[in-house]
């Protein structure tokens, strides 16, 4: 997660994740168990 969000240019893992959660309504790893 934190090479993605890096990636992306965020500035932290746990933003990313934050972000994620909000728009997508589930947690990264969430999303990639469906």
């Amino acid at each position: 997660i934190v090479e993605i969000a890096m990636k992306t240019g965020f500035s932290s893992g746990s933003y990313f994740g934050k972000i994620f959660r909000r728009h997508m309504n589930c947690t990264p790893k969430e999303y990639r168990k469906n």
